[in-house]
């Protein structure tokens, strides 16, 4: 099978960064070793344009 579509939106998240405490770590340093860019979630929305199915035989 094989689908083809377009990426309309990616959001990255880090639960870290939005913790009221790191926050303000954040502000002074610029970011946090060891999790700004490590501990990050990625989540993307694919809008899904078409999909075909390929015979085995060609």
């Amino acid at each position: 099978m094989v689908v083809i579509g377009q990426i309309s939106e990616i959001e990255t998240k880090n639960r870290w960064h939005e913790d009221l405490t790191f926050r303000g770590i954040i502000k002074r340093r610029g970011s946090l070793p060891h999790l700004s860019g490590k501990a990050d979630v990625r989540t993307a929305k694919l809008n899904v344009q078409a999909c075909f199915s390929i015979a085995l035989d060609g």
